[in-house]
């Protein structure tokens, strides 16, 4: 019985220490983080099927069921111009975290051998110095089945890294996420290029991740203030804005919506995405008629995948309110060519077959 009972103990052990090395590894990178001054908002802890809830610090873990690895992820708060010098430091800090917490578990599982030598405690000694050397030697790792560069890599990249030219790569992520609000000027990279704009961007969208809405709301109102921005730049900005109320379901600005809405069909009212942010606004305020009005072209053939979805199911909320049942389940039925995947519009679904009464 002792013998059944110790092999299962070991065999616990060599499953759950691995869990816990990589539980402790991506909790460095966390606290790293928090220590040079950036924001960790998601850590991801093993693969497969997975859990997600709030944690420390008002960020999100996600616990896999399989030791496969992680990942931290955390945006560089109040960075600007003027210390860009000892950005490289800190991110440097940040990524060394994970590996420093596996230093200090093998150290401690060194101390233990040294005083009760075991073959358990010589496993654990062997993950750590594994899980050290697997995350410090630059490669790219699979996690979840996705391929990623391991902490050594980025250091790697880091160490050679101008953060001048890094804010110039966010610019041009940024100009292709704006393409379906229309074409910047030519030789205009988004928000100038000015890394300054470009942070309070990252860092609203940040708050939103935390669900810090009132400051995502304060400095993307501030951003849109300081003036010089092409029409096309504003109403990325105010659709950002309308995703908290359509997206995240914060309807205590709704009234605030209404006006962003109205702005962005003055600065984009060509873009599909905008005349659909629109329509769900103008539905959400009780305005059914243009809402229906707004949103019907946008279920003819050829249109975006996300904005048939999403037009369908404000149509499907529409007709419910004005009592044309048989309509509300042939919008529901046309949204499912698509599907709702994404989580970042699965929401929208869910709040509005939980208004209607429909099942998921």
């Amino acid at each position: 019985m002792s013998f059944i009972l110790g092999l299962f103990l070991h065999l616990f052990a060599a499953f759950a220490w691995p869990y816990f090395s990589i539980f402790c590894h991506e909790h460095g990178h966390f606290f790293a983080a928090k220590l040079v001054g950036f924001r960790p908002y998601h850590l991801k802890i093993g693969s497969r099927t997975s859990i997600t809830w709030k944690w420390l610090f008002n960020s999100k873990i996600e616990l896999g069921s399989y030791p496969g690895g992680g990942l931290t992820f955390a945006s560089m708060a109040n960075i600007d111009g003027s210390n860009f010098k000892t950005l490289k430091l800190r991110t440097s800090i940040f990524l060394l975290g994970g590996a420093f917490a596996n230093l200090l578990l093998f150290l401690m599982s060194l101390t233990a051998f040294c005083l009760h030598p075991s073959i358990l405690l010589l496993f654990f000694i062997y993950i750590e110095l594994y899980l050290i050397i697997y995350s410090l030697f630059p490669m790219n790792v699979m996690i979840g089945g996705v391929k990623h560069p391991n902490d050594g890599k980025i250091l790697q990249t880091t160490l050679k890294k101008n953060y001048q030219e890094y804010y110039r790569n966010a610019a041009i992520s940024y100009q292709e996420a704006i393409s379906a609000y229309g074409d910047l000027p030519r030789k205009r990279s988004f928000l100038g290029g000015d890394p300054n704009r470009l942070q309070l961007l990252i860092d609203a969208q940040v708050a939103v991740l935390y669900e810090h809405y009132d400051e995502a709301v304060k400095l993307l109102e501030q951003l849109l203030e300081l003036g010089s921005l092409d029409k096309i730049e504003i109403a990325y900005i105010l659709d950002t804005l309308l995703s908290i109320v359509i997206n995240n379901g914060q309807m205590q600005y709704l009234t605030q919506a209404d006006h962003w809405s109205e702005r962005a069909i003055k600065a984009a009212g060509h873009s599909k995405t905008i005349q659909g942010t629109r329509g769900a606004i103008l539905a959400e305020l009780g305005r059914y008629a243009e809402a229906k009005k707004m949103l019907l072209p946008l279920t003819e053939p050829g249109q975006e995948a996300i904005d048939f979805t999403i037009s369908c199911w404000y149509l499907a909320k529409i007709d419910y309110h004005l009592g044309n049942s048989e309509k509300v389940r042939y919008w529901l039925k046309q949204a499912e060519q698509f599907g709702s995947d994404s989580a970042s519009i699965s929401s929208i679904l869910d709040r509005i077959l939980n208004e209607i009464g429909e099942k998921p």
